[in-house]
């Protein structure tokens, strides 16, 4: 590969990093992780359980992510309730098909302000949820309370 080429490869690179969300592989941000958000300009990061041990670490993680990525970077996470949680140190929020089967849709409200605000809290601006999941095939075992 010509210099031209490898320039214009990492060129291409740079303008894609902000368009996409990647993962890290552990509950710091390693040397390795740190390099590949800086060479591809990543502005988006999504965080599992393998990322999150206690609030203390998660918002160091975060800190050290937006002072790599910048205030507006995106922290997400998946935290709907029932039973996908990532985070074992707030309070889970109940599934959704619970909360749909109660038809008060300012109970709704209210738990999801009260997640947010726990992710808030820890510096994490992107949950993904609420979900809107029709469990309407039998065989489908991965909607389950959602």
């Amino acid at each position: 590969m010509e210099a031209s080429e490898i320039t214009l490869s990492r060129r291409r690179c740079r303008q894609a990093g902000p368009l996409v969300m990647i993962d890290l592989p552990g509950p710091t941000l390693d040397a390795e992780s740190r390099a590949f958000i800086e060479a591809h300009d990543v502005r988006a990061v999504i965080l599992f359980k393998k990322n999150l041990w206690d609030g203390v670490q998660v918002r160091r993680l975060v800190e050290d992510l937006r002072i790599l990525m910048g205030p507006e970077a995106l922290i997400g996470i998946d935290q709907e309730g029932g039973g996908v949680v990532r985070t074992g140190h707030l309070p889970y929020p109940p599934s959704a098909m619970s909360l749909g089967a109660s038809r008060d849709a300012d109970l709704a409200r209210r738990v999801g302000a009260a997640a947010g605000r726990g992710l808030a809290g820890l510096g994490i601006n992107w949950d993904f949820a609420p979900v809107l999941d029709v469990n309407n095939n039998p065989e489908n075992p991965v909607i389950v309370d959602r």
